[in-house]
């Protein structure tokens, strides 16, 4: 008999492991990069550096609308 997939409730780190997060921010942040691409071709070192913080914080506001922490998860082992 199959295992079916698993209830897990506060493990948002063993959720980070699975394909479809990883996926998601790798799409998420070459999206955001995209965007941004104009104003990194003119901007100096430290608003470049600035825009990445702006980029990584838009791309975990995004995976914790897809993902919350306080939600349940079936994950398939």
């Amino acid at each position: 008999m199959k295992p079916g997939p698993k209830i897990i409730a506060g493990s948002l780190q063993r959720l980070r492991l699975t394909r479809g997060y990883a996926e998601l921010r790798a799409r998420l942040r070459a999206d955001a990069r995209l965007r941004h691409a104009g104003a990194f071709a003119t901007a100096s070192l430290w608003r470049r550096i600035w825009l990445n913080v702006e980029i990584e914080r838009e791309v975990e506001a995004k995976l914790r609308k897809a993902w919350p922490p306080d939600a349940l998860y079936a994950v398939r082992h």
